[in-house]
């Protein structure tokens, strides 16, 4: 992008495009002297289709951008993303395992999803490595053929893959998608560790816009903003759109890797009264329970490590 002083009297302002490069020339008055403000500057490229296409203005943090810009040389834009160039900057495909003999609706759907919070790194080693010992076993061990005999099984071992890899490459703690909601003081790229939206808070049952306080956060710099609508996120809508797609699914589990918790619903409740999402029958919750007891069991006699069964109410 350059800023180009046209050198005549009484220039108009203009924005034109040349293949990916963005060229503003400048008003100028009477006398030659540059006028446009930055403000003009920004309406004039957010006014151009052409210039929308590859990018989007702004005055610096919310400023009233009054101020007279100069001519400027071409300057390269940057995603000011450190991930290597062999890191893909297109929106990314996500795929999904089926394993199962019969995959064709008749057996009970079973959906494993992992790493909706970037920073949890071994969790889509959790779903590929279930994924791989489904297969590897399944000649072997008659456990593991009457689950792949039974079930119809449909594993996304990443859920939010922008935010992965800024997470590896950029900020170690990033949590959330790399979706820019943030209004102009935070929209700039030097304060995108503020930028996203908490996957995990971002569905329509028990969400924080019904007024459920285990939502959490409708501050757009929160590490748990819930989104500026539910279901506002192509990530979330992905979950969505295969449960929908495949109603055979009955059972889910959403891996992560902080707490040391095995949790099932309802984990949400609106403050006053402390009213609850509808519980499930006694039935569904006993097996809950007794799923857990065995699961927790197995893991604390293959690990020695102990995680706590928990209906969660927050």
């Amino acid at each position: 992008m350059s800023l180009v002083n046209p050198g005549t009297e009484n220039a108009p302002l203009t924005v034109s495009v040349s293949g990916k490069a963005v060229t503003v020339s400048l008003a100028t008055n009477g006398s030659g002297a540059i006028t446009s403000t930055a403000a003009q500057v920004v309406a004039a490229v957010n006014g151009s289709p052409d210039t929308a296409k590859l990018l989007t203005a702004s005055t610096y943090r919310g400023n009233a951008g009054a101020g007279v810009v100069a001519a400027a040389a071409v300057t390269s834009l940057t995603d000011n993303l450190n991930a290597p160039a062999s890191a893909s900057r297109d929106p990314f495909q996500m795929k999904v395992l089926r394993i199962g003999k019969h995959r064709d609706g008749s057996k009970v759907g079973v959906f494993l999803y992992c790493q909706e919070h970037a920073r949890e790194w071994v969790t889509p080693l959790v779903c590929v490595e279930s994924a791989e010992r489904l297969l590897r076993n399944y000649a072997k061990d008659p456990n593991t053929r009457k689950i792949v005999d039974d079930l119809d099984i449909f594993i996304l071992p990443v859920v939010n893959p922008d935010g992965t890899h800024y997470s590896m490459y950029d900020f170690n703690m990033q949590r959330r998608n790399m979706t820019n909601h943030c209004p102009a003081s935070n929209a700039d790229p030097g304060r995108r560790n503020s930028w996203g939206v908490d996957l995990n808070r971002n569905f329509s049952v028990g969400s924080v816009f019904d007024g459920y306080v285990g939502a959490w956060a409708t501050n757009r710099i929160s590490d748990t903003f819930a989104g500026p609508a539910e279901l506002s996120e192509p990530e979330a809508r992905n979950e969505v759109w295969l449960v929908d797609t495949f109603p055979n699914i009955k059972l889910s589990m959403n891996t992560h890797s902080y707490g040391g918790y095995f949790m099932w619903p309802p984990g949400a409740y609106k403050a006053e009264g402390r009213e609850v999402l509808p519980r499930v029958d006694q039935g569904t919750e006993a097996y809950f329970w007794t799923a857990s007891d065995y699961i927790l069991s197995r893991v604390q006699e293959y690990r020695g490590t102990a995680i706590w069964p928990a209906a969660p109410d927050r």
